[in-house]
């Protein structure tokens, strides 16, 4: 297999979103992708990170890529709660 690095000064915004499309590209659900963001970190990734995931899931659903069987729109939108321009919070779905 491949071997990837991917760092920065904390790993939760930035790095958290790049993984976690990574991890929704290779058929993690949009609400596990994020809950090991968010365990791996220690936070949630920010406001901008969580809604770039969001988007990139609800992409990847509309050009049907790997994404689990269990997704839809509603699940690409709802695996966390956040301030507009704040902080966020993951939710169970």
């Amino acid at each position: 297999g491949n071997l990837i690095l991917v760092h920065c000064e904390a790993g939760c915004d930035r790095t958290g979103e790049l993984i976690g499309a990574w991890r929704m590209a290779n058929g993690y659900n949009a609400s596990a992708a994020y809950a090991l963001d968010v365990s791996e970190c220690g936070r949630a990734p920010n406001y901008y990170s969580t809604t770039a995931l969001e988007w990139f899931c609800i992409y990847l659903l509309k050009f049907g890529q790997n994404i689990d069987e269990d997704t839809t729109t509603t699940n690409c939108t709802t695996f966390a709660k956040c301030v507009p321009f704040g902080d966020c919070e993951p939710t169970t779905n």
